[in-house]
């Protein structure tokens, strides 16, 4: 049945190829998926990186966890920030 709906539809190789239509028709578009990739690779990485430096340099357990878990402490502030505006019924310009 679902094979029977994506032939009627151009089949899965051409949604496949639809979906890939901004990357090829907007090059400002590319970049900002490039950009985005790389970026989201690095914030993947840090926590990784810090976990080895905390180790080589003797950190235990405790050390490592107190390191990742001050690390978490921007990430969830800049979270909280962000929403407070739609949860305490401010408007920001342009919205």
């Amino acid at each position: 049945m679902v094979a029977e709906m994506l032939r009627r539809q151009g089949g899965l190789k051409g949604r496949i190829a639809d979906a890939f239509v901004p990357l090829r028709a907007f090059p400002a578009y590319r970049r900002f998926l490039t950009a985005r990739l790389v970026s989201q690779s690095g914030s993947s990485m840090a926590p990784i990186a810090l976990a080895f430096a905390v180790l080589q340099i003797g950190g235990g357990a405790g050390a490592l966890g107190s390191v990742l878990a001050v690390s978490l402490v921007p990430q969830m502030g800049s979270s909280c920030w962000s929403e407070a505006p739609s949860r305490t019924g401010t408007r920001v310009a342009g919205s």
